[in-house]
């Protein structure tokens, strides 16, 4: 299974780049098995950036699969399929 995640912002720096496409043998990978495998990959930077203290993504996070937003899906259960598109935004200020 292949799914291509794209990150924005303060993520696109510490990962390096704009997208990835990750191959998993498993085909039962949710949002929460993603972030983790993306924490493996990436790093103590990449975890205190997405995860607070007690292991929870920050709620001002806004995760998209196929552009919808998690919130309004299964949170960090949503099932991801072959192909799915995750875009990771994290929160962005100005003014």
């Amino acid at each position: 299974m292949k799914i291509k995640i794209r990150f924005f912002a303060e993520l696109r720096e510490i990962v390096g780049e704009r997208e990835k496409i990750l191959a998993f043998p498993d085909s039962h990978v949710n949002i929460a098995k993603l972030l983790n495998f993306l924490v493996d990959v990436y790093g103590e930077k990449f975890k205190e950036k997405i995860f607070d203290k007690n292991g929870q993504l920050f709620n001002h996070y806004i995760i998209l699969v196929n552009g919808k937003n998690i919130k309004f899906l299964e949170g960090l259960e949503t099932t991801l399929k072959d192909e799915d598109e995750v875009s990771i935004f994290p929160p962005v200020g100005g003014g």
